[in-house]
């Protein structure tokens, strides 16, 4: 993602990428969002939808949601989370199946396109990265 939408949501979200920045050896967003910027709508909406939830652990105290990595795997987004709650890991897993249905270049509809690099683009971007012929169903 770049650099500016990736400012645009550690700034938006400070809490959730707290270790944003950090070095390596303390956390793997230290290698920033590791997708493209056709996803950016996509992980904002998830990221509003997750600082919504009021998680709490067993004595009843606020549990803070903190982002671990932002990255694409399989040609899906994958945003993984500390501990967190059943609710938020469900709100992940519908966010990473709809990833594989946007485009991760442009943001428009895609499908999971490639045989052994797999990636979520529409048709025009796919034509213009070498994807034009090749399909994978969706998960």
């Amino acid at each position: 993602m770049s650099p500016e939408l990736e400012r645009r949501l550690v700034e938006k979200y400070p809490k959730l990428f707290g270790s944003y920045g950090a070095p390596p050896d303390e956390s793997l967003l230290a290698f920033g969002f590791e997708c493209g910027d056709g996803w950016f709508d996509l992980v904002d909406t998830l990221c509003t939808q997750l600082t919504k939830l009021k998680p709490a652990d067993q004595d009843g105290e606020p549990l803070p949601l903190t982002a671990l990595q932002v990255k694409e795997k399989y040609g899906t987004l994958r945003f993984y989370l500390g501990a967190c709650s059943d609710e938020a890991l469900a709100l992940v897993d519908f966010a990473e199946a709809m990833s594989a249905r946007v485009c991760e270049a442009c943001g428009n509809k895609g499908r999971i396109r490639g045989t052994t690099w797999l990636k979520t683009l529409c048709d025009s971007c796919a034509r213009g990265q070498g994807y034009a012929d090749t399909e994978r169903k969706a998960p």
